[in-house]
């Protein structure tokens, strides 16, 4: 159901108006999401620079106790259903999906992990979908089923072409995993509910990001599309017409640099009218047959790279890494941006963090950092003194602290992946991720690519690799 981290993250996700990218924000400001809503306002103005909506919304839950109550029955239900929670932190959360621009916070899932993992080939279609559109589909996922038979295919669970991926992919023992756009207590559309009930036999899963008891919404699925590209490195579009949500489906998939395949179709029918707009102004490859498609794209490979997108792909800083959820962090308006780096640059961060993810160092360092805070309560401490944080007012503009002097240090030899700077320092992730990020800010570093960080060049000239640490 979710280790201790995962179920903060979720009461997060229940704070109605706190989207993927809103929480995504907040993420990378406080990482330490039970200081969310111990600290009194004041605090969390002080030594965290959220947004005032945030602020707001954050001390009304607090004086109500509808979100406690809505996030334990939410727990009820999980455990009722035999639901699990994959957070953003943990490492069976997808990396494909973690790198595109507003991943789920959380994923609920039901069935077994084991069958939640790649490589994932992502097929969609119309629900209206014609004899030839079946035919090709199931020939598709046959001829998968002999070249690739690791494959795990994904789709929607929609009537019509979906419906048809995931049954052909069962018949041939093949794993599928179906993403739904509302709540996993109840299957839509039901007539696929038996079809539901085999993906979960057969080992396959199903997988949504709506609380449990949501229903279906328009809105909610054009959502679920983005995750169903999301998963995979490439798109199938079968059959679609020009208001098929599959074309929906196929423009994030664009949008998430991924490869989009198009089944010519038939020229004289409505049906294939989206497949033909793909091909002409989006300039989607055609797929042919399977074997073709599998001397283009390899999607046993998670670090495929279209060539031709190279150029775009820097540009995004969109390669799989366990991290790239907090690099993807969109435009602010310029306002709140300049008030962020005031407050950032003042600020050290010298913090002490339980770890994002037990599964990163060990469930016996998670421990260990809840057997700290536990103590530290028992002996009264208040959790500032705790975690040592110091007021921004108090620092001057420049100032670099030990840690930081510690991080220059250390990437003076040459870049460094994030991992290797935990490793080196000795300090958990939240921490150093703080202060990287303090350090991006006054342009004392800079990442690139994702995920490995290296001195700025124009810091380079005047770092000292004698300089005197102060602390």
């Amino acid at each position: 159901m979710g280790n201790a981290k995962t179920k903060e993250l979720l009461k997060l996700t229940l704070v109605e108006g706190f989207g993927p990218v809103t929480i995504k924000k907040i993420l990378r400001i406080c990482p330490d999401l039970s200081l969310l809503f111990s600290l009194p306002k004041r605090d969390l103005e002080q030594f965290f620079p959220l947004p005032p909506f945030v602020l707001k919304k954050i001390e009304e839950q607090k004086k109500s106790t509808q979100l406690q109550e809505t996030w334990e029955k939410e727990i009820f239900l999980l455990e009722q259903h035999q639901v699990q929670l994959v957070s953003i932190f943990d490492l069976s959360y997808p990396s494909l999906l973690k790198q595109i621009y507003d991943p789920p916070p959380i994923l609920y899932i039901q069935g077994q992990l084991e069958g939640f993992f790649g490589p994932f080939l992502s097929m969609v279609g119309t629900r209206n979908a014609t004899h030839y559109g079946v035919q090709q589909t199931r020939k598709c996922v046959e001829q998968l089923a002999v070249l690739l038979p690791k494959v795990n295919i994904v789709s929607g669970l929609a009537l019509g072409i979906d419906s048809i991926a995931h049954q052909t992919a069962l018949d041939h023992g093949l794993k599928t995993t179906a993403v739904l756009a509302n709540g996993l207590k109840s299957i839509y559309p039901l007539q696929n509910r038996n079809l539901a009930e085999k993906i979960l036999e057969q080992g396959g899963v199903l997988i949504s990001e709506q609380r449990m008891e949501m229903e279906p919404k328009k809105q909610f699925f054009p959502l679920r599309n983005r995750i169903i590209s999301g998963l995979s490195q490439c798109l199938l579009v079968m059959e679609a017409g020009v208001k098929s949500g599959s074309l929906i489906t196929a423009r994030h998939a664009f949008e998430q640099n991924r490869e989009v395949f198009v089944l010519p179709g038939l020229l004289d029918s409505e049906s294939y009218a989206g497949n033909f707009q793909l091909l002409e102004k989006e300039k989607a490859s055609v797929f042919t047959s399977v074997g073709r498609f599998l001397e283009i794209f390899n999607p046993m490979d998670p670090f495929f790279v279209k060539p031709k997108e190279e150029k775009k792909l820097e540009e995004k800083q969109s390669e799989p890494h366990l991290f790239s959820f907090f690099e993807n962090l969109e435009e602010e308006d310029e306002k709140e941006k300049q008030e962020l780096q005031k407050k950032m640059q003042a600020s050290s961060f010298s913090m002490e963090q339980k770890d994002l993810s037990e599964n990163l160092f060990g469930k016996n360092g998670l421990d260990q950092q809840e057997k700290k805070a536990k103590a530290a309560q028992m002996e009264n401490f208040s959790t500032l003194e705790k975690m040592k944080i110091r007021p921004v007012e108090n620092q001057k503009q420049e100032e670099i602290s030990f840690l930081q002097k510690q991080i220059l240090d250390c990437l003076s030899s040459g870049p460094r992946p994030l991992e290797g700077l935990c490793s080196d320092l000795a300090l958990d992730v939240s921490l150093v991720l703080a202060n990287l990020f303090a350090l991006e800010l006054l342009k004392k570093i800079q990442e690139n690519p994702p995920g490995i960080y290296a001195l700025h060049p124009k810091y380079v000239h005047i770092f000292s690799f004698t300089e005197k640490i102060r602390e």
